[in-house]
């Protein structure tokens, strides 16, 4: 994978109103929030990311399903680490 297409989480502020102006805009353009985050940004500076026919970023997506797979997994892996320790203590 070349290093054009390798992504970096970054923790964005912003004022709730100009995110909802985001949200809007990414579900006006079948994206997500992130991808249209990256979308508009690549167009300031003239460029832009491979897109494929849909008009998505397939690894900014995919990383995006991954990131919340991984949330739930730790969620899930929390849960399991409490229902051990439960039934330990009580055999």
């Amino acid at each position: 994978m070349s290093d054009r297409h390798q992504t970096t989480p970054y923790p964005l502020r912003m004022p709730e109103e100009l995110k909802a102006q985001l949200k809007e805009a990414a579900a006006g353009n079948h994206r997500s929030m992130n991808a249209e985050i990256v979308a508009r940004l690549q167009e300031s500076f003239g460029g832009g990311l491979e897109i494929d026919k849909m008009g998505e970023y397939p690894l900014i997506e995919a990383w995006e399903h991954l990131e919340r797979l991984r949330t739930e997994l730790d969620r899930a892996m929390g849960e399991y680490k409490k229902l051990l320790t439960r039934k330990q203590q009580d055999s």
